[in-house]
């Protein structure tokens, strides 16, 4: 529900470095990952004259606070709908919108999400049962095609029962 941005001086060891200047912003519920680093980005240079001019209080970081975050890899934007709730896959769309992307895996191909939500929008959404509840997708682009709504996609299918895998 919330993130946020640090400036802290650098030390050898990782993030263990004096804090500078930090602030919080909230995440709001259909942010996605590149409108939040707009949004972080944006709140820090409000910031940069404060710190600049020397306006902070260096504060020694807590140690038991610091988290690990291992790198994103391409196979984690495959959205696994049979074991993961709507709202998770939801929030891992949203988190890898800008890298590595969302996709299914079909029998004919993988297909990338570009827009889903919790809530139906149009009768073109296509209702994606998952392990608890339902995920609307709004927006895809199939293999080898452009994007396009998902009923547009499996209108123009000849067979769409038992597509996913």
């Amino acid at each position: 529900t919330e993130t946020g941005w640090t400036i802290q001086k650098m030390v050898k060891k990782m993030d263990a470095g004096n804090i500078l200047l930090q602030n919080s912003v909230p995440i709001l519920e259909e942010e996605t990952s590149s409108q939040l680093i707009t949004k972080l980005i944006q709140d820090c240079l409000n910031f940069l004259d404060q710190f600049l001019q020397g306006y902070y209080v260096e504060k020694e970081q807590n140690e038991d606070l610091v988290t690990f975050a291992p790198l994103i890899k391409k196979e984690e934007g495959f959205l696994n709908f049979q074991e993961k709730s709507a709202v998770t896959l939801l929030n891992e769309h949203k988190a890898f919108s800008l890298w590595p992307g969302s996709f299914l895996e079909t029998k004919l191909g993988i297909i990338k999400i570009k827009e889903c939500s919790l809530i139906q929008r149009s009768f073109e959404d296509y209702p994606l049962r998952t392990k608890d509840g339902i995920l609307y997708l709004h927006k895809i682009i199939p293999p080898n095609k452009k994007e396009m709504s998902p009923e547009a996609y499996f209108r123009g299918l000849k067979i769409c029962s038992d597509l996913f895998m």
